[in-house]
C-alpha cells in the first residue's frame, strides 16, 4: 500500500501517505480505545531492561540462523549507546 500510495502521488511527503485500508483505520480508532489494559508509564528502553532483568536468558531475537538473549542484547545495545 505504501509503494502505491507513493505511486500514485509521489509529490507527497512519505510521512502524509495513506497506508492503511478503511477497515483497518475504523478498527484503530474505534475498537483499539476500547483496550481496558493500562499503558506503563515507561520509555520502549525502560520497558526493556526490565524484561532483561526479569528472563535475561530468554530469546528476544533471531534472524537467520542467530539468536540472542534479553542480556545478550541488553548488553550489545548498552554498548552502543555508550560508544555513540
Amino acid at each position: 500500500r505504501l509503494l502505491e500510495a507513493a505511486e500514485s502521488d509521489p509529490d507527497e511527503q512519505i510521512g502524509n501517505l495513506d497506508i492503511l485500508a478503511p477497515e483497518e483505520r475504523s478498527s484503530m480508532v474505534t475498537d483499539w480505545q476500547s483496550v481496558s489494559e493500562k499503558i506503563p508509564h515507561a520509555s520502549l528502553p525502560e520497558q526493556f531492561e526490565k524484561q532483561a532483568a526479569l528472563r535475561p536468558d530468554a530469546i528476544a531475537v533471531v534472524y537467520e540462523d542467530q539468536a540472542l538473549s534479553y542480556a545478550e542484547l541488553n548488553e550489545r545495545a548498552n554498548r552502543l549507546a555508550r560508544f555513540l
